[in-house]
């Protein structure tokens, strides 16, 4: 996600989560991506359900800590 090519990004997630729908690391990155492309509803939905499977996935802490300080500014 380097390059900005969060859509493309986003596109690679969705597939993989075809796979394996609950994979929170996936997930995680999917929030991060939305998170980036300024979705924040989606981002926090992925967040979510990233961290009901892993409570302690980083990036699905980082997004909602993101979106949660964006918020109260």
């Amino acid at each position: 996600m380097e390059e900005r090519k969060y859509d493309d990004a986003i596109k690679i997630f969705n597939e993989s989560l075809k796979a394996d729908d609950t994979n929170a690391y996936i997930r995680g990155y999917r929030a991060l991506a939305y998170y980036y492309k300024r979705d924040l509803d989606k981002a926090l939905i992925d967040a979510a359900a990233s961290l009901k499977k892993d409570p302690i996935e980083v990036r699905a802490l980082d997004v909602r800590a993101m979106i949660e300080r964006s918020r109260k500014e």
